[in-house]
């Protein structure tokens, strides 16, 4: 407040008429009030077009630690989440030009010193404000994989819940320009993890030593899933998964074209995830965040073909059939997997070659995981979903396709199969489905 009056001291024309407002937005009593009562709209009116450039940033700046720290807005966790989302919508009424010293703002206290030069001139220059592919590609690359490791949780935790409100409550006209900024901190993050999993297994630690590094407790689930998939951090604060802000992002913007960079870095990070999808399978009870990624990419014409970048990929998401005690939540995702790939293909009539590239090499693995999830289904759930000649004839046309024409079954006479294969996993999905509601 004090330094808002030493500006106002100044008298200027851009900030005199505004003096109420501003007071109330830094003041708690009037805070909630004046975030419905005043706009930052320019169709509202209610800030004069020549005042824009002076008093958005000033605005800014001022809600900024409003949105970072939940604290600052109430004593109570979930009011102070639901106010941050408030802030986030108060903000939101800005235009897109405008928004750039936002994120700035909010990703400044995840960069090391390294970067405080480059970071400076960004927040002091309306020139520099702008948010092009290049000019947020010269922002990542402070985030070194060093850096990133240096993080505290703390700060991680932070950022992916002020990202998650943000994907949330802004609109895609909005969010759009900065996604390749904020997913690139984000999958950077992804790396981090990843990285220090590594570096604690290669000196000989436990996952019970490398839980007590991260600050977290166990909640029965092995300790390498919860690092990767969610952690809980000992004074309270919520599970932290970056993976699920990706699964996120691509199930709402799904024709987002993503750099290369931001691919490389995933795969690398999640190499190891990938290899231990049999044992989610066996130990977890619902799909993590990463397997709902595949989900997301295996239903996108876009990215589909990134599916095979992993030899082991497909194989290993089949292999979680195979496993008789998976939740009928995982079983759930990996059919709706095939199930997508499937009505790709039929939807291509067979003319792109990015699904067959995924399903040829890997369909024995696929008539074996359907076959054991068909042998193995518990006594509840065979009574509930009982094998039908439909999914007995579809594994014997399958494998008819394969061992019949050779390469080219799956295109020809293989139709049929993809046609039968599609019914089943609908009809399979849907009787799982009938069988949650009627546990829950």
């Amino acid at each position: 407040m004090k330094v808002l009056d030493c500006l106002l001291n100044w008298k200027d024309d851009f900030l005199v008429p505004y003096e109420l407002h501003l007071k109330n937005l830094i003041g708690s009593k009037s805070f909630r009030e004046e975030l419905t009562t005043w706009s930052l709209s320019k169709e509202s009116n209610l800030i004069g077009e020549s005042h824009r450039s002076y008093l958005v940033p000033l605005v800014t700046r001022i809600l900024i630690p409003k949105v970072r720290k939940l604290k600052t807005l109430a004593s109570r966790k979930h009011t102070s989440v639901n106010l941050r989302k408030a802030v986030l919508g108060f903000l939101a009424q800005l235009e897109v030009d405008e928004l750039p010293l936002l994120f700035a703002l909010l990703i400044k206290p995840l960069l090391s010193i390294s970067g405080v030069d480059m970071m400076n001139n960004w927040f002091w220059s309306s020139s520099a404000w702008s948010m092009d592919e290049s000019y947020s590609f010269s922002v990542l690359k402070y985030f070194t994989m060093d850096n990133m490791v240096a993080l505290s949780w703390k700060k991680r935790y932070g950022f992916l819940h002020v990202i998650e409100d943000i994907i949330g409550v802004f609109d895609e006209v909005h969010v759009k320009p900065y996604l390749d900024l904020l997913m690139g901190c984000v999958v950077r993050m992804l790396g981090s993890c990843t990285s220090i999993i590594d570096s604690g297994k290669s000196n000989g630690l436990s996952l019970v030593d490398m839980y007590s590094s991260f600050g977290l407790r166990e909640k029965g689930v092995g300790a390498e899933n919860q690092i990767m998939h969610g952690y809980e951090p000992v004074q309270g604060a919520e599970i932290f998964m970056p993976e699920d802000h990706i699964s996120l992002v691509l199930n709402k913007y799904e024709d987002h074209d993503f750099a290369c960079d931001f691919w490389d870095l995933f795969f690398t990070s999640v190499k190891s995830l990938i290899d231990g999808f049999k044992q989610e399978g066996a130990s977890s009870e619902k799909p993590s965040s990463l397997l709902s990624c595949f989900l997301s990419m295996s239903g996108s014409y876009k990215l589909v073909s990134l599916l095979y970048r992993e030899e082991n990929l497909a194989p290993d998401i089949f292999s979680i059939l195979t496993v008789p005690t998976a939740s009928e939540a995982i079983l759930s995702c990996v059919l709706k997997f095939v199930e997508n790939l499937l009505n790709l293909d039929n939807e291509l009539d067979h003319e792109d070659g990015a699904v067959n590239r995924i399903l040829l090499p890997n369909l024995d693995a696929l008539i074996g995981g359907l076959h054991c999830l068909f042998k193995f289904s518990n006594a509840t759930r065979r009574e509930e979903t009982e094998t039908t000649e439909l999914e007995r004839s579809m594994e014997m046309e399958i494998a008819g396709a394969i061992h019949g024409d050779g390469e080219g079954a799956i295109d020809g006479d293989g139709e049929g199969a993809i046609d039968s294969a599609v019914s089943l996993l609908e009809n399979r999905r849907s009787r799982i489905g009938e069988v949650e509601k009627s546990e829950d």
